[in-house]
């Protein structure tokens, strides 16, 4: 419909629902073309049409926002960051400091480029309490890595700080489609920390989200697995029938699996799949259980990330 009326507005927002509907099938791929095309239908707007204004503005913004979390689901973490640094530029422009070093925080965390994550997480925090602190649950999981860097690193009570710090940016965060993805994060560092019955609380009493359904449940399914939890097999099944494309939870996953079934065929192609997408810290924890050569490896990306070797 909104094609056949041929207006730009209603044509964005239309793709931009149907990208959500995308994700929420697990076609990730198809996500990536709906934006793209959302991103062209910007652009080529007629200069007298209203998205030549103000919704213009916040159009692009928010699909460069919704381009960057589509290449990350399928794995295309650098042109992810391309378009990151894009949407960067257009907040410093727009002088919406606190999003504009929120914008690289994911990318930067994926590829491991911890250090950039940790000064970009820090101007964010000065930027958005300079701006009065206003609520932003969108931003959380992206503000939440930090936490989650800290705390691989062995500082467990400023990752904990940091954690609540990142729900207070957002007072709705527990009706926000964005809470799955911080419980993530922070499940995550109890696994690296020997803690999955923790992990596996933590997830066990999580919503899933529309943003990070996916990756949600593959840590929900590897924590589940190492806690010896007996609802461990359903775990798995469920986010088996979740992760379609979505390739970083595709190799969290295939690691649960190969755990579960003591494949190390599993385990490596889950190593092998987070070095193509060049994710440093989880090709680690995967190559840290295939042990021999490849944990030796693990070993010093863990040393170059400046994380603690996981918990044995």
């Amino acid at each position: 419909m909104a094609l056949e009326i041929g207006d730009p507005v209603l044509l964005t927002n239309a793709l931009d629902a149907a990208t959500a509907d995308d994700w929420n099938r697990g076609r990730q791929r198809n996500a990536v073309k709906r934006t793209t095309e959302r991103l062209q239908v910007i652009e080529q707007a007629p200069s007298s049409h209203a998205l030549d204004s103000h919704a213009l503005e916040m159009e692009r913004s928010d699909a460069l926002h919704m381009m960057i979390e589509c290449l990350l689901q399928t794995g295309d973490f650098r042109e992810a960051a391309s378009y990151a640094a894009e949407a960067r530029e257009l907040d410093h422009a727009r002088g919406v400091e606190y999003s504009a070093w929120e914008r690289e925080l994911l990318t930067t965390f994926f590829l491991g480029e911890w250090d950039r994550t940790l000064e970009m997480g820090i101007r964010f925090r000065e930027e958005w309490n300079a701006a009065g602190g206003p609520p932003i649950a969108a931003m959380c999981s992206a503000v939440g890595t930090v936490g989650s860097i800290i705390g691989y690193r062995g500082d467990e009570g400023k990752s904990q700080e940091w954690f609540e710090f990142t729900r207070g940016i957002a007072p709705d965060l527990p009706a926000s489609g964005q809470i799955s993805g911080l419980q993530m994060l922070e499940a995550d560092v109890a696994i690296h920390r020997a803690r999955p019955r923790e992990a596996a609380e933590m997830l066990s009493e999580a919503s899933i989200g529309q943003w990070w359904g996916a990756p949600f449940l593959a840590p929900r399914g590897e924590a589940f697995v190492l806690s010896e939890d007996p609802s461990a097999d359903d775990a798995l099944r469920e986010a088996a029938n979740r992760v379609g494309e979505h390739l970083y939870a595709q190799g969290i996953l295939m690691r649960a699996q190969g755990i579960a079934g003591r494949d190390e065929e599993l385990l490596r192609e889950s190593l092998a799949l987070f070095e193509k997408i060049e994710c440093p810290y989880q090709a680690a924890r995967s190559g840290w259980l295939v042990g021999g050569e490849a944990k030796e490896a693990a070993g010093r990306a863990f040393e170059r990330l400046g994380a603690t070797l996981p918990t044995e």
